[in-house]
């Protein structure tokens, strides 16, 4: 068997794998994992029940199929989402200290995770920062990973801290990315 690029022959003998075999499914949320404790915001009326609760986990739900229509209205307004949008745009909601918030999931927000405060760079940012070519350069969410709540810059070969970027609410999640919802006036 030849490979381009390759002088002489290579054998090659397929081996079985011991990892299973994963299935390519193609969806619009990225998946978010429950804590087993964590309730999804009970409907018709989710102010009535984060009233009820202190706090809940993140989950997410489609635009379009948000039961209470006064919350998709409002979901739709807050994030300048169109009607034809509807079906295609997700929010994540929880409850925190009695009041309904919610977040809309982008490529950008990281609405199912806590901010990470670890501050010793990542295997990503070493390796990146390595080349000289990079000093100086902005070390973007791909590399330090979403949740980070630094702006990373690489410094003479190593990736350093050189400013906080977001701030945490009261259980961890990046404040500037939740919205809260408050209850509609009877």
């Amino acid at each position: 068997m030849m490979f381009c690029g390759c002088a002489g022959k290579v054998s090659f003998v397929a081996q079985p794998s011991a990892v299973p075999e994963k299935r390519i499914t193609k969806t619009a949320v990225p998946p978010v994992t429950k804590p087993t404790d964590v309730l999804p915001i009970i409907k018709p009326d989710p102010w009535q029940y984060c009233a009820s609760v202190i706090v809940s986990g993140s989950f997410p739900e489609k635009v379009s199929e948000i039961e209470n229509e006064e919350l998709r209205r409002r979901a739709q307004i807050t994030f300048m989402i169109q009607d034809q949008e509807t079906e295609s745009s997700f929010i994540a909601e929880r409850c925190m200290n009695g009041k309904l918030y919610i977040c809309l999931i982008n490529g950008v927000n990281n609405c199912a995770e806590k901010l990470d405060f670890t501050t010793e760079p990542n295997e990503a940012m070493q390796s990146y920062c390595a080349d000289e070519a990079m000093e100086g350069a902005i070390l973007g969410p791909l590399i330090t990973g979403i949740n980070s709540p630094y702006e990373w810059r690489c410094h003479e070969g190593s990736a350093q801290i050189t400013a906080q970027i977001a701030e945490p609410d009261t259980d961890g999640y990046d404040k500037s990315i939740w919205c809260v919802i408050p209850e509609p006036e009877s």
